[in-house]
């Protein structure tokens, strides 16, 4: 994730925010969530109510989450069943 994902002027999202690889389409599920947050907050943005409603969808704050599943991921992968004994 980019650090600046946000300004008045637009969002990034996807692989332009840096949340999925372009080469291997890895964290297509976090892309689809983080885009759906961008929707959300375009949307509020263009109502005068809050003018730090941008703040919402903050890449410092997007990037700990993503790290958080990244680490949850390698554990997981990290884990083998244990090897099974052969029937003679």
């Amino acid at each position: 994730m980019l650090r600046r994902v946000a300004c008045p002027a637009g969002l990034l999202v996807g692989d332009a925010a840096g949340a999925v690889s372009p080469l291997t389409a890895g964290g297509l599920d976090p892309c689809l969530r983080l885009s759906e947050l961008a929707a959300a907050v375009a949307t509020e943005h263009l109502r005068p109510d809050d003018p730090h409603v941008l703040r919402r969808y903050d890449g410092d704050a997007l990037r700990s989450r993503f790290r958080r599943r990244l680490r949850l991921r390698r554990l997981f992968t990290g884990i083998r069943p244990p090897p099974r004994r052969r029937l003679r």
